[in-house]
């Protein structure tokens, strides 16, 4: 649903956290390891390594949407889990989800990667699935049917799953925020639930009252608890306060990092690599301190423009670089550059995306801290490519040509071969005063009478949502008059002494009125489209938005109700929709069960039938629309579904 999507791009960022190619315990000082594990690559040695220290330089990468592991590296994305050779590119599938995925949902250990599916149903006590598959893509075993604590409400919102994934020694860690639910692995490769007290968790004794040992993933790299483990020997703490602090894993020495005089970082924007940590300041300022213990910051690099750090090497940090529209703060481009230790800037990509259109189709949105990662020789990063959404990388040695490379195309263009957008536009220009409109009229390419059957359903529909835009265009150029010697308070003092029309065009200029329709689901028998509705006038305090569902029979052109999909009763229905409602904390109001019935909500993913509802229906405007997916097994479905 595109209101889903906006509320994944708007809080949703995917997960973050390391990785480890072998039980710790048989690895502790073999230089033996696989090139990723960082105690092969002098990550901690073992537990002698003392707080103050610094490592020899490895690179982690669990957690990141490409983790590496010998001769391969390993995908979640688009729901498909694969495993891809470094060299050819050849692509081994390793499992199929129902529904999309996170993406950092995955962790590589031994002979195994052990990953997550989250169903997308609407519970929070949604059943999430904990799964090992073997590298080959043999030996699938379902481990737990039912995580603990598969989501819960956090301001309102459900906190859907677990953020991070880890193992260390023998313990997977699903973290959540503060939560952390522990598994102990077998020697079978099996899973046991453990108390947290039994594991890395239970030993950090000696961190101060008010600090934390876990991290959200809203940030570029998170350092879990097992991550520092494994790598430092230190576990790197903050405090709701903003305070900063590390302990040592064995001997539990305890140093305080105090942060330079107005800097205001804290554990989620502290940036470690083998030799030192990275703090950013003001955007442009980039601060380092050595890992010795009490050791001094210092200013590193100041940079032109805010950089996002992406990875480093033996030799500095990797940055992208956004490039902007002339006089304007659009993004239309990026250079991928690579900072020394001693603080030279050297371009190693003069053009990471095609523009600003393909680095939006990135998974969690335009220069999101998740969208590109350096591992091994290689740069990926997400963006558009023909056909859907892929992703690509560029070698970073001095090769002849860097060209980059699709690796996949992660998800597919649900309009590719099936329907085409036609857009008009109306803005307050030359000489007409008009709300700004933006209307994508979605239609099916003929090739079956269904197709046409349902084109004219849709040109219909359109032509009744032109008049709606015609009669909303002549109110708010009544109201602009109507209000004219209130609202031209708002006119840049530059215009001034603008003709009157022109003034009002700038103040008609600030508002818009933006329809859209989209597929949310196709598939070779059903179609769904999704009209959504964007309105913003100014100056009022915030948008509204709405949507409706239109699901079509790709065979017959007809549209669809939810009573042609299940034989349940009008009364099962609504009773059904009624008990996930509650479920998800947003229940009907007294007389509102009713709305479960209406075509409009109605519409059809993967896993389940789901209903839509628009801010204010069933919550508040903060808490954002809410859409709610029952299972397909909670009705009894019609024969041929």
């Amino acid at each position: 649903m595109k209101k889903t999507m906006i509320w994944i791009t708007a809080c949703l960022l995917a997960a973050t956290v390391t990785a480890c190619t072998k039980p710790a315990g048989e690895n502790k000082g073999d230089a033996s390891q696989t090139e990723n594990s960082g105690a092969e690559n002098g990550g901690a040695e073992g537990a002698d390594a003392p707080v103050s220290s610094g490592v020899p330089y490895f690179q982690d990468n669990t957690g990141r949407l490409v983790q590496s592991d010998d001769k391969y590296f390993y995908g979640y994305w688009g729901g498909t889990l694969a495993r891809y050779d470094v060299d050819t590119l050849e692509r081994t599938v390793l499992y199929e989800a129902a529904s999309e995925q996170r993406g950092g949902w995955f962790c590589l250990y031994g002979d195994y990667v052990y990953f997550l599916e989250v169903p997308e149903i609407s519970p929070f006590g949604k059943k999430i699935l904990l799964y090992r598959v073997k590298k080959d893509g043999t030996d699938l075993v379902l481990l737990d049917e039912n995580v603990p604590n598969a989501g819960e409400l956090y301001d309102g919102y459900e906190y859907e799953s677990y953020l991070g994934m880890d193992i260390y020694e023998d313990i997977l860690y699903l973290v959540r925020g503060k939560a952390v639910t522990c598994y102990r692995l077998d020697a079978a490769g099996g899973v046991e639930l453990t108390d947290i007290t039994d594991t890395l968790y239970g030993t950090l004794t000696s961190i101060p009252e008010g600090y934390y040992a876990s991290r959200s993933d809203y940030y570029p790299d998170v350092y879990t608890v097992p991550y520092c483990a494994r790598n430092f020997g230190f576990i790197i703490v903050g405090s709701e306060e903003g305070g900063l602090g590390r302990v040592a894993v064995d001997s539990g020495e305890w140093e305080e990092i105090e942060l330079p005089e107005g800097c205001t970082a804290g554990v989620n924007s502290l940036y470690l690599t083998n030799e030192a940590m990275y703090v950013n300041q003001d955007d442009t300022l980039w601060l380092r301190r050595s890992m010795e213990k009490g050791s001094d910051w210092e200013l590193w690099y100041e940079a032109p423009q805010k950089l996002y750090f992406c990875g480093y090497d033996k030799e500095g940090l990797y940055f992208v670089e956004p490039s902007y529209e002339e006089g304007t703060q659009v993004r239309n481009g990026a250079a991928l550059c690579h900072v020394t230790w001693d603080g030279r800037r050297e371009e190693v990509l003069d053009s990471v995306f095609d523009g600003k259109e393909a680095a939006e189709q990135s998974p969690w949105g335009f220069y999101a801290y998740h969208d590109f990662w350096v591992s091994g020789d290689y740069f990926y990063y997400f963006a558009a490519a023909d056909g859907g959404d892929g992703i690509y990388r560029t070698q970073l040695t001095q090769a002849a040509s860097k060209k980059p490379q699709l690796v996949d195309i992660y998800r597919k263009d649900k309009m590719a071969g099936t329907a085409y957008i036609e857009r008009t536009e109306v803005k307050a220009e030359g000489d007409i005063l008009a709300l700004p409109t933006q209307f994508d009229k979605l239609y099916l390419y003929e090739t079956t009478e269904a197709d046409k059957k349902i084109n004219a359903f849709l040109a219909a529909l359109y032509e009744e949502y032109e008049t709606y835009l015609e009669g909303e265009n002549e109110k708010f150029c009544a109201g602009i008059g109507e209000d004219w010697e209130w609202l031209q308070n708002w006119v840049p003092p530059e215009s001034a002494d603008a003709e009157e029309l022109a003034k009002m065009q700038l103040i008609a200029g600030r508002s818009y009125d933006n329809i859209s329709m989209s597929i949310s689901y196709i598939d070779e028998k059903y179609l769904v489209l999704g009209l959504f509705e964007d309105v913003y006038w100014f100056p009022g305090a915030h948008d509204i938005y709405w949507y409706k569902c239109y699901v079509f029979d790709r065979e017959t052109g007809e549209r669809l109700a939810i009573t042609d999909f299940v034989d349940n009763t009008e009364e099962e229905i609504i009773a059904i929709a009624a008990e996930y409602a509650e479920m998800i904390g947003r229940p009907y109001s007294e007389g509102q069960e009713q709305t479960a019935l209406e075509p409009d909500r109605f519409f059809l993913t993967g896993e389940g039938i789901g209903l839509s509802y628009d801010i204010y229906e069933l919550a508040s405007y903060a808490e954002g629309a809410t859409d709610i997916i029952i299972p397909f097994e909670e009705f009894r479905m019609k024969e041929g579904f």
